[in-house]
């Protein structure tokens, strides 16, 4: 080999080392929400006149908890209500039931369903949830909201259920009964549900800006 083709080689070499060594520099969207408590960030989305976390809230507030089998971080921590209620971070708030409704309403639900409870909405589900992650059916995430089949912490048997199979994410109102109204998502089903639950269970939050 002549001295010039080893230079040229070497030069080569060097520069797909320098390539392969450099690192992407990390791109941070400017509509993200940064947590000034603990540094998180969150994706956000904007529905009409709502912004929203498209993300699941993990702030480690005292005794919430964090199912161990999550497979990704993005699955957040699981809050009582009265965690949930004090959660979110400055500038941000636990929606109301009517908050969601307004949400629910600007992606095509029927006015005759929002107040319904149960099963609304038809499709709709669908794409508020993860593309990932759920047992029997994915949903496609058309509305980025992201949603994932996170389970609950059912505080009766000190467990966490139904992790792969249902959403639950609380709201700030009350449903009577010592409930609380929450919104839900399963793999059997593409509606959003409307229902109360026990305040004790621990559910996944999104925050809405004030």
């Amino acid at each position: 080999m002549t001295t010039r083709t080893y230079t040229r080689s070497l030069l080569l070499f060097g520069l797909l080392f320098l390539l392969i060594g450099c690192k992407r520099p990390i791109e941070f969207n400017p509509n993200d929400l940064v947590d000034a408590r603990d540094g998180n960030r969150y994706s956000t989305i904007v529905y009409g006149d709502q912004r929203w976390m498209a993300e699941n809230l993990n702030y480690d507030l005292n005794h919430s908890r964090i199912n161990p089998n999550n497979p990704i971080t993005e699955y957040g921590r699981l809050y009582t209500f009265e965690q949930a209620s004090v959660a979110c971070p400055s500038g941000w708030h636990l929606p109301t039931d009517a908050e969601w409704q307004i949400m629910e309403q600007h992606l095509g639900m029927d006015a005759v369903e929002l107040g319904f409870r149960g099963y609304r909405g038809g499709i709709i589900g669908r794409g508020l949830k993860s593309s990932t992650g759920w047992l029997l059916k994915n949903g496609s995430n058309e509305f980025e909201f992201n949603i994932y089949p996170v389970g609950l912490y059912n505080n009766t048997k000190n467990a966490f259920e139904e992790l792969t199979s249902q959403a639950y994410l609380w709201t700030a109102s009350d449903a009577g009964n010592g409930e609380v109204f929450y919104r839900g998502l399963t793999k059997d089903f593409d509606g959003i549900y409307r229902a109360g639950i026990e305040k004790g269970r621990g559910l996944s939050c999104r925050c809405l800006e004030d």
